[in-house]
């Protein structure tokens, strides 16, 4: 329970980076052409979903450990993702929505995060999808999005960089490093008006690589710890 009310908070929390919402009538939204990867959250089984690419569902595969391949849309916004059918009064059938995704302004690649929904959540719904800008000139290559997902401010040291991340948002963070160097990981939290070690390891560094990390609290040991989830992605040659 308290993972799921983590995530609640941290969906709600994110307005300015991320935006989900409630599954409007397609027609009344201008056209959208957009690329786009997915991603699950961990234990969120995303599973067997289709969306519409021209006249045809086209089905997606997402996983929790890595980004699906790229796919493409041209429609209607915002995007609507179908499992199985529901039968209408007059007997005839079609696609079940399960989940939406409003695509913000001007964004044209993006990376589609897919949390459970609440039970009692309006609509049905059975995914509150994420949507985070993927895009090469807000997330270079070489370079870090971190998500910092738990309750308290973190310090972070990639490296010679130094920085801080608030509760619940989000920073761009490019090592001055050599490529295929093991980087040194920091990550503090502040708690009580105190820094506290959390994490301390070592990563490779690739200018040709860039990842998504995700910190969020781990209560599910005895003494509350940080739990970090890198997303890694490499650059084509």
């Amino acid at each position: 329970m308290g993972m799921i009310k983590h995530i609640r908070i941290f969906l709600f929390s994110l307005v300015l980076l991320t935006v989900w919402a409630p599954l409007p009538a397609q027609t009344e939204e201008p056209a959208l052409s957009v690329r786009f990867t997915c991603l699950a959250w961990d234990g969120v089984r995303a599973n067997d979903l289709t969306y519409r690419k021209g006249d045809q569902l086209e089905p997606l595969r997402i996983s929790s450990s890595y980004r699906s391949k790229q796919y493409t849309y041209q429609g209607a916004n915002p995007m609507v993702f179908y499992r199985g059918t529901i039968t209408l009064p007059d007997g005839s059938t079609q696609p079940r929505p399960v989940a939406s995704a409003t695509i913000p302004e001007g964004q044209r690649e993006v990376l589609l995060l897919f949390l459970a929904a609440a039970p009692d959540q309006p609509g049905g719904m059975e995914y509150n999808v994420v949507v985070i800008d993927d895009s090469d000139a807000r997330f270079p290559w070489g370079s870090y999005c971190i998500y910092n997902l738990s309750a308290h401010e973190i310090g972070g040291i990639f490296g010679s960089e130094k920085f801080t991340i608030p509760g619940k948002k989000s920073k761009i963070v490019t090592p001055d490093s050599d490529d295929l160097v093991d980087v040194q990981i920091h990550f503090s939290q502040m708690i009580e008006g105190q820094w506290v070690p959390k994490v301390n390891t070592r990563w490779l560094y690739r200018k040709n690589a860039r990842s998504i990390v995700f910190v969020t609290d781990d209560m599910s040991a005895r003494n509350p710890r940080l739990k970090v989830k890198s997303i890694d992605q490499y650059q084509k040659p």
